[in-house]
């Protein structure tokens, strides 16, 4: 969870060296930005799935919104990846609960 945090801060990092950059340059990209909140958003969204019990679309989410950070949002999705597994491995244990 705490690598998937903290790539996910990252991913916001980048927004906001994204950020500065079409500033200082004078570019005037209003609709690329907007793309790029709305995937960061996409993540920290995943994030809070993921703490309210859905881990498998939380950190689906998660991926999706870090794949055009790469290479900073590998962090996340490495995160987002162990996630998902760690989650399964919970329901084996409860299944495995269950059948006792």
């Amino acid at each position: 969870m705490m690598l998937a945090v903290v790539g996910v801060a990252l991913n916001l990092l980048g927004v906001f060296i994204i950020n500065l950059h079409m500033q200082e340059s004078g570019m005037d990209m209003p609709t690329f930005f907007a793309v790029i909140c709305v995937l960061w958003g996409l993540s920290a969204v995943g994030l809070l799935l993921h703490v309210s019990g859905m881990k498998k679309a939380g950190g689906i989410l998660v991926i999706i919104g870090s794949i055009i950070f790469v290479p900073m949002g590998l962090v996340a999705i490495f995160g987002a990846k162990k996630m998902m597994t760690d989650s399964k491995d919970d329901l084996d244990a409860r299944r495995q609960l269950a059948k006792e």
